[in-house]
């Protein structure tokens, strides 16, 4: 059998109406589960079976992690994250997706991070939380740098609204840094 793992971010604004589609892999038929949907989010099962639309009018503000898993006939499992950002005037959403990464030959691992943001005025200011592990968040979020050890870093960036610096939301960038690779499983 085969897993898989995907990252899907939508945008969408508080209280007003939206379709969005997230393609579900998969041979043959499939059976599949969602769960933690945002407040006013619905979903159906399109005509060809293979793609799940999402609609409605999210009454509910902020960042929401919902899953979305599908098993096929072969016993194969795909599971969608997907992260809502729904925001508004008042609410700034945002969202990295984590980073599962390796440490290279020379002992360290590069790190190269966009954000995903949207709410509040539409310009931000980014500012690191505790510890950075010596990586960097420029003028528009993005993390850079290196790391030279294996484990977990949680990197906790605050995006604050330029308008109304009292708007503002801490999102977590969760690298996850393996000390080597391997390759399993038969020929």
């Amino acid at each position: 059998t085969y897993s898989y793992h995907n990252y899907e971010v939508y945008s969408v604004a508080y209280n007003e109406r939206f379709n969005n589609y997230l393609y579900l892999d998969g041979s043959g038929y499939s059976s599949y589960t969602v769960t933690g949907l945002p407040q006013g989010v619905k979903y159906r099962m399109d005509d060809s079976g293979t793609e799940i639309q999402f609609y409605g009018k999210p009454t509910q503000k902020g960042t929401i992690t919902s899953k979305v898993t599908t098993k096929d006939e072969l016993g194969n499992t795909y599971e969608h994250t997907v992260v809502w950002l729904v925001y508004s005037e008042d609410t700034i959403a945002a969202a990295y997706s984590p980073s599962y990464l390796y440490l290279q030959e020379d002992g360290k691992v590069y790190i190269d991070k966009d954000i995903y943001v949207d709410g509040g005025s539409g310009s931000y200011q980014y500012s690191i939380s505790g510890n950075s592990y010596g990586l960097q968040v420029n003028q528009n979020g993005y993390v850079s740098g290196q790391i030279s050890a294996a484990g977990t870093f949680t990197v906790n960036v605050i995006v604050q609204d330029t308008a109304n610096p009292a708007r503002k939301t801490t999102v977590p960038l969760v690298l996850y840094v393996s000390g080597s690779r391997a390759i399993s499983g038969m020929v």
